[in-house]
This record gives C-alpha cells, sequence and structure tokens, in this order.
C-alpha cells in the first residue's frame, strides 16, 4: 500500500493529537510554588551597650532572665540601674528591675553582690522593699523588686511645706521600718526623702512610706565610713 502523503488529512476517526502542554509561564510558575520554605535567619540583637563607665545599659524591649521586657530607664545610683519592666509571664504585671554595673567575674564577687539582696531578703516589713526574683545579666547581677505608683518625699517636699500630722505619719512608718531592720542586725545608712517612696496602696490614704536604695545598707558590727 502507498504512503499517504504527509499533507493529506487521515481519515475520520484516525486523526492523531499532540499532547497538550501548557504555556511556560504556568510550568514556571508551578516550579516556584513546590519549591521548599526556607526560613529566614532571625534578626541578629543588637550587642549590649556598654558605657565607657563599664556600666552595662539595657535597651528598651530587651528580655532579662527570660522573663522581663525592659520598658524604661528610671534612674541610676552608684550600684545600679533601675528599669521599669513588664513580666511576660504574668499579665499586666509590672515590676522594678536593678541592674548591678560592675560584673562578677569570681564566686567571690558574685557573694559580694548577692550581699544587697540577702539584706533585703533578711528584714520583712511593708515600709522595707522587698524582692520578687534575681538572676545574672551579662555576669551583672539582676533583681525584680515590686513596682509602686506613687513619688518619692523629696518630690512631695518640692511642692511645699508639709503638714504636721503628714509628717509625723511618714515619720512614724519610717521609724518602724527601720526598727524592723535593726531587730535582725542591719543598717540602712542613707535615710533621705530621695530614698522615701510614697506608694500608692488601698489603706494608706498619705502613701505608704517604702525604704529604698539598700545598696549600702550595713549589717552589725560593720563600721562604714561617710555615710548618712
Amino acid at each position: 500500500m502507498a504512503e499517504r502523503d504527509r499533507d493529506e488529512p487521515a481519515p475520520p476517526g484516525q486523526e492523531t493529537h499532540n499532547a497538550w502542554r501548557p504555556p511556560a509561564s504556568t510550568v514556571q510558575r508551578a516550579r516556584i510554588e513546590v519549591l521548599p520554605t526556607v526560613q529566614s535567619e532571625p534578626a541578629p540583637q543588637a550587642p549590649p551597650a556598654v558605657g565607657p563607665d563599664g556600666q552595662l545599659h539595657l535597651a528598651v524591649g530587651s528580655t532579662i532572665g527570660g522573663r522581663y521586657v525592659i520598658e524604661k530607664h528610671i534612674s541610676s545610683g552608684g550600684f545600679g540601674a533601675v528599669y521599669r519592666a513588664t513580666d511576660k509571664e504574668i499579665r499586666h504585671h509590672q515590676v522594678a528591675l536593678k541592674l548591678l554595673h560592675r560584673p562578677s567575674g569570681s564566686e567571690a564577687e558574685r557573694e559580694s553582690a548577692l550581699r544587697e539582696l540577702m539584706l533585703i531578703a533578711s528584714v520583712s516589713h511593708p515600709s522595707v522593699v522587698q524582692f520578687k526574683d534575681y538572676g545574672w545579666h551579662e555576669g551583672r547581677l539582676w533583681f525584680a523588686m515590686p513596682w509602686y505608683k506613687g513619688q518619692t518625699l523629696d518630690r512631695v517636699l518640692e511642692g511645699g511645706a508639709m503638714a504636721r500630722a503628714e509628717a509625723r505619719t511618714i515619720f512614724a512608718q519610717v521609724s518602724q521600718a527601720l526598727a524592723a531592720m535593726h531587730a535582725v542586725g542591719v543598717h540602712h545608712h542613707d535615710i533621705k526623702p530621695e530614698n522615701i517612696f510614697l506608694a500608692e496602696i488601698a489603706g494608706f490614704p498619705e502613701g505608704l512610706p517604702v525604704l529604698l536604695d539598700l545598696g549600702i545598707a550595713t549589717q552589725r558590727g560593720e563600721n562604714p565610713q561617710g555615710l548618712t
């Protein structure tokens, strides 16, 4: 039988069809869609900011102890800096977080850094600041304390003289706090309006006086020089 001319149409029922292929753009898009997703690396965090004096400055948003998120720098003293922080484990809970300036490189230095914490823990009185948690960050001791709303006594006195009855109430409560400290052999050594905080707490219309900054407190028998 003679071979059929290639241009001659095939008899009905014997037509041949080429396999359908999607447009190149569709194939390319499909290949892209099935490619494995590559997880991006987390953005590197900025290194801790250490000043020329060796003090570590915590950035807003940084997390301490895996739990406390720094919100604001409040103040700095001779021994450490105080920040306001949010507790991630307890909803709507804020703490005052103190970070000591000096790192503790040896066991003896770590024990010395814990000194203020141990003095605070040895006194149980509502007018003596209490600690809630502690740990180490970049070799420096930090500890969390209650975050009080209110203002220090020196700020109150900036507004004018205080009535004698109000001053007497504050004086009596501070005296009771000092008596509680002395009962366990702890002396504050820095009693001044800046270290007396009038906390806004229910049941204390004039504010509950709270003694702050036990960084230079001493135990009985120690004889510090140049302290108030």
